[in-house]
């Protein structure tokens, strides 16, 4: 099944550690340093209509069919991905972010693009979603134009619609001034395969030069020998494990009155790599004394 999630709202505030000073001043200089790529964005009286419309909609991720795990906040993770979207924004890497199921790969990547103007989502679940991608990515940019500039609008595209159809449109956005879409396809397969990732590969680099695009797998094929063409985050790292603070936010959030202890935190890891999908699964016996 293929979907494609569209948000224009007004750039939020980054997701954050509480009280992690450095983080938050990077955060701010996040907002800064988008501000200065799009110079002219806010002095674009359509970008200005269209962000005071949109910004009175609340921003969401929408459920895609199978309900999502709860977001856990890793500082170290999302630090990674906001550095490699910053780094990456003027070069011609795609990123590729891959873990296990359960990892919280796809969630983290969400909640970090959900602040952008103009985010697409494409779920690839099989060849045929990959056949339709272009078309649809293609339609929903022409509503975007027709949004943005009402005097001039353009007919929706047909099936047979290829990427060099979606790259004119985005050289649309680029010439006009006005923000820069990114796109985000995520494999929601239990393992990569590789002739679909391939094909997606191909589209990420033509795409690359006009917008951002961040693929999410849930490995790297076998013996996988690394392309130039992209940037890795490998969500599994155990740099990016939750650590103990993150993991006592969490069980705070469930319950207040309970107080993880360092000793319980680490008989955890001793177990094996802790996700979020074993944390969430561990979590009830947890508080109720049973671990």
């Amino acid at each position: 099944m293929f979907h494609i999630i569209r948000k224009n709202v007004f750039p939020a505030s980054l997701v954050g550690a509480i009280g992690a000073i450095t983080y938050r001043s990077y955060q701010t200089y996040n907002h800064k340093y988008s501000f200065s790529v799009f110079s002219n964005l806010f002095n674009n009286p359509q970008i200005k209509k269209l962000v005071q419309t949109e910004h009175k909609q609340k921003s969401k991720i929408e459920l895609l069919g199978i309900k999502p795990l709860q977001y856990i906040e890793r500082v170290h993770l999302d630090y990674a991905l906001l550095n490699a979207i910053i780094k990456n924004h003027f070069t011609n890497k795609y990123i590729v972010v891959y873990g296990t199921k359960g990892s919280g790969k796809t969630l983290t990547v969400e909640r970090r693009l959900r602040g952008y103007l103009s985010t697409y989502k494409i779920v690839i679940s099989s060849q045929s979603d990959i056949n339709k991608s272009m078309c649809l990515i293609a339609n929903k940019l022409v509503d975007e134009l027709n949004k943005l500039n009402p005097n001039q609008q353009r007919k929706n595209v047909n099936s047979k619609t290829t990427v060099l159809d979606v790259i004119e449109l985005l050289k649309e956005f680029h010439t006009k001034k006005y923000y820069q879409p990114k796109f985000m396809f995520d494999f929601s397969v239990e393992s990569t395969d590789e002739k679909m990732y391939e094909q997606v590969k191909q589209m990420a680099k033509e795409l690359k030069p006009y917008c951002d695009v961040i693929i999410v797998l849930p490995n790297l094929p076998v013996n996988y020998p690394g392309d130039p063409s992209e940037f890795y985050i490998n969500v599994d790292d155990k740099k990016y494990q939750l650590s103990y603070w993150e993991t006592h936010r969490f069980f705070k959030s469930l319950n207040k009155d309970f107080d993880l202890t360092q000793e319980q935190y680490d008989q955890i890891v001793k177990q094996g790599n802790l996700t979020p999908a074993r944390l969430i699964e561990i979590s009830n016996d947890l508080i109720k004394g049973k671990v």
